[in-house]
């Protein structure tokens, strides 16, 4: 049986080996890093329980990082419109075709919104309503990432990930590095952004403090950040100033939740809408005793 694969990684707040923990590494590691992390920076935790010491730490002080949570430790940051296609990325003639046919299709069906005439606005309206798009979702708020790490169940279809994944990107150095792209004459479709809708449509994204990274054509997210800003570091350990990878053993996942949920941290808090009020449910069913189950206070 092949053993735990973020058990061989660096414990935060490290991001490299010494020498000698580097020959200790299991023969088949190697492959194994470059199949899960490739070139990212990665470290782990013990367990969920160290994630609140870990935020608390002094490069997450000045409040740059945004956040992604993954429930499976070998998924890349790939955006639903580049999910499926062989090289991992999208072409300028897919976006075009994708977003022209939802336009299409959206007539009559939405708000007459004059943002919605701006391109970005409109895959925000159609990641909210399940559209492929070059959109990843985000958030402000370490804690949310988590709970979009654990809050699903292993799937049955699938061998369990040994950990959950934590993204942390940061947005401030990759904001002055787009500025910087920008006024050297890289246009707009060849760079990243992160973009925070300017419409009233999206409450979910407001709940979550949401933001979002829009991926641009023929460009992968890692691909895109190692390249532009990882000139500037040496090692894994500077690079993850940039963007990290955070391994969280995938036990606990309960406990983990019924935590979160004491910080109002839950489906019903985090999308307010009927599908939420369902999620909810099915939550408090699962995870606390149905004769135990905590009530959701409405607004009065």
């Amino acid at each position: 049986m092949t053993d735990q694969y973020h058990i061989h990684l660096p414990k935060w707040p490290s991001f490299t080996w010494t020498e000698e923990q580097q020959e200790a590494l299991p023969v088949s590691f190697k492959d194994r890093r470059e199949r899960i992390d490739g070139d990212l920076p990665a470290t782990r935790l013990e367990s969920w329980h160290e994630f609140h010491e870990m935020v608390e730490a002094e490069c997450f002080a000045r409040n740059e990082f945004i956040f992604r949570g993954q429930h499976r430790n070998d998924w890349d940051l790939i955006p639903s419109l580049a999910r499926g296609t062989a090289t991992g990325v999208f072409t300028p003639r897919q976006s075009k075709r994708c977003l022209d046919s939802f336009r299409r299709a959206a007539r009559g069906r939405k708000d007459l919104d004059p943002m919605l005439e701006d391109d970005l606005e409109m895959w925000a309206l159609g990641q909210h309503h399940g559209l492929k798009t070059p959109l990843l979702d985000w958030t402000l708020s370490p804690y949310v990432a988590l709970f979009f790490a654990f809050e699903k169940a292993d799937s049955a279809s699938l061998e369990p990930s040994d950990s959950r994944v934590v993204f942390a990107l940061n947005k401030t150095l990759v904001e002055r590095r787009i500025e910087e792209l920008l006024h050297e004459g890289s246009s707009e479709d060849h760079v990243v952004r992160i973009y925070q809708p300017a419409g009233d449509s999206n409450r979910r994204l407001l709940s979550q403090a949401g933001v979002f990274l829009a991926v641009p054509p023929n460009e992968s997210v890692t691909g895109w950040i190692l390249t532009n800003l990882g000139g500037e570091a040496g090692d894994d350990s500077d690079m993850s100033g940039v963007l990290m990878k955070i391994h969280i053993p995938n036990e606990g996942r309960e406990e983990c939740l019924r935590s979160l949920h004491r910080m109002n941290i839950h489906h019903a808090s985090l999308f307010p809408d009927l599908i939420g009020s369902s999620a909810y449910t099915n939550f408090v069913f699962d995870v606390y005793q149905p004769e135990s189950a905590p009530e959701v206070r409405g607004e009065r």
